[in-house]
């Protein structure tokens, strides 16, 4: 195992691409408009670790509406109290989001899929 450099500011731009540096630098700018405290290196040490677990592999990254609607549903999912009638349930966030019920079966389906798809990639052998 490779030892990961301790300061951002210690690697060669040889080792540290820019497109790395603009992760490293828009982690830190949500940790702070979060109210966390950033630790000197953590987002380097973030940007590192999804590098090693994402790098080499193609991604489609979504922005603007796309983004938006992954957040959406994402909140929605995580809202779902898994009743009908409940505070968070079909009716009241079909209405709370603007949408009809059978559209959020469809987001809650969706969403329960890709968590499962997610959860068997990393129990297989």
């Amino acid at each position: 195992m490779s030892q990961e450099p301790a300061r951002l500011e210690d690697m060669p731009l040889a080792q540290w691409e820019r497109g790395m540096l603009e992760i490293a630098d828009a982690l830190a700018d949500e940790l702070r408009a979060a109210g966390a405290p950033v630790i000197a290196d953590l987002p380097a040490r973030l940007a590192f670790r999804i590098c090693s677990q994402f790098g080499g592999k193609s991604w489609y990254i979504p922005k603007g509406a796309n983004l938006d609607l992954a957040r959406k549903h994402a909140a929605i999912y995580a809202a779902h109290d898994g009743t009908r009638h409940g505070p968070h349930g079909i009716i009241a966030l079909a209405e709370q989001y603007g949408i009809s019920e059978i559209a959020l079966y469809r987001i809650l389906a969706r969403q329960r899929e890709l968590r499962r798809k997610r959860v068997q990639s990393e129990l297989a052998l």
